[in-house]
């Protein structure tokens, strides 16, 4: 029977040359020449047996039907496939898979083609096959990367999405994840097809347009902090935006950010921990120099004041610790409230303070804040049911007449103070 087959085929291409054209012009991997009603009585070339792991001389190859080697499913497609033909217009083209010779799956394009007897029967069909498993197998790592990517975009807890860059350098969110509208309030409608001044405002979306021009202009991963005022609540966000360059050109930008509000509170406290007195709340004696280095360093002319308090160490001793660090909390009040907007006032250790006056005061103006402190000191200070007293000396030193270090500026404060305390004792 296959031989007669070939015969057949051979007679019909030499006698139709649009048989002769369709395999002329398609790169095949393999013939079948089947019959229309009986697909187990078929012709094939050795092309078609190589592809599944056949050759000539394999002892069985003429004995062998293809469709054994058909996938059960696959064979009650070609049934249903066969109707079609015969239904529609005679060709048609669709996939199949076959059992290879090692038992692994070879993928199959089949594009066939019905041919009529003269009664206008269905009588042979014409199938052309090409290997497609290498396609197949790109496919399914294609999904598997994608079903992957798709797991990290929506199960990641940090907000994700997607940027167009547009012909124009403007730029539009084309997508984002579940978290981005969990976290933000901000809803899909009120995101996709937005641009970043459509979506936070223009002061805060010009910023962002810079930091996305950024990346595509210098093709690399560009990251920074920046506050968001959202349907959820302010909060101090980091984001990544990584380009994604297709044809050497940056076409979207994936970001990803993190809400790092909660981190940014704890730094903020340990920056205030680290630089002011746990007792007053006072900057501390780090704060002070670091805030006096930074003037030296920027040549602003600036006088500080160096503060020791009078009589505070006997009522300290006498009455204990409790009595004498309320008294240094109600102290600190009263000097922040002597220097208001004109400096700042620091807790150097122990009952002595330190101040940094403005560039700006006159010299006047530094002698009037010098004896507001004075007598602000002086005042009683009522605590419990005890009213205590003290007083303060006070000495001064000026950058830079006076010195061009802090070290150097707060021992001439100190001498100048322990002078006026001799004096005035």
């Amino acid at each position: 029977m296959s031989q007669l087959l070939k015969q057949e085929l051979d007679y019909s291409i030499q006698h139709d040359l649009g048989l002769l054209d369709i395999i002329q012009n398609q790169l095949v991997d393999g013939v079948l020449y089947i019959d229309a009603n009986d697909p187990t009585h078929f012709w094939s070339n050795s092309s078609f047996w190589h592809a599944i792991g056949y050759n000539q001389a394999h002892s069985n190859l003429s004995n062998m039907n293809w469709v054994s080697h058909l996938l059960s499913d696959d064979y009650e497609m070609i049934k249903h496939k066969l109707q079609q033909l015969q239904d529609m217009n005679g060709r048609n083209e669709h996939e199949l898979r076959f059992v290879h010779n090692d038992g692994s799956i070879v993928w199959m394009n089949c594009r066939s083609v019905l041919i009529r007897n003269k009664l206008g029967e269905p009588h042979r069909l014409l199938s052309l096959f090409t290997n497609i498993t290498l396609l197949k197998q790109a496919q399914q790592a294609l999904k598997k990367v994608t079903r992957e990517y798709e797991m990290v975009f929506e199960g990641t807890q940090d907000v994700i999405f997607l940027i167009k860059v547009n012909d124009d350098e403007t730029f539009t969110y084309v997508r984002a994840n579940q978290a981005l509208v969990q976290k933000t309030g901000i809803s899909f409608n009120n995101i996709i097809g937005k641009s970043p001044i459509d979506l936070v405002g223009p002061e805060l979306g010009m910023q962002l347009n810079i930091y996305y021009q950024r990346c595509v202009t210098l093709r690399e991963v560009v990251s920074f902090e920046s506050e968001f005022d959202l349907p959820h609540g302010q909060g101090t966000w980091a984001t990544t935006l990584t380009p994604l360059v297709v044809d050497g050109s940056v076409e979207f930008i994936v970001g990803s950010s993190m809400d790092i509000s909660d981190r940014k509170r704890l730094e903020l406290q340990l920056i205030k921990l680290a630089n002011h007195d746990s007792l007053t709340g006072l900057p501390n004696r780090r704060y002070f120099f670091t805030q006096v280095d930074n003037l030296i360093q920027k040549k602003h002319n600036f006088t500080i004041l160096f503060c020791d308090l009078d009589g505070f160490k006997g009522i300290n001793d006498v009455y204990g610790h409790n009595i004498g660090d309320e008294l240094l909390i109600q102290v600190s009040q009263r000097l922040r409230k002597s220097v208001e907007h004109k400096g700042i006032v620091s807790r150097f250790g122990g009952d002595e303070f330190t101040f940094i006056l403005n560039s700006d005061l006159s010299e006047s103006e530094v002698s009037f804040i010098q004896e507001s402190i004075t007598k602000t000191i002086e005042e009683p200070f009522f605590i419990e049911d005890m009213i205590c007293m003290i007083s303060v000396s006070i000495g001064k030193a000026i950058f830079p007449n006076d010195g061009q270090s802090s070290r150097e500026l707060i021992r001439i404060a100190d001498t100048a103070m322990y002078k006026y305390k001799r004096n005035n004792t």
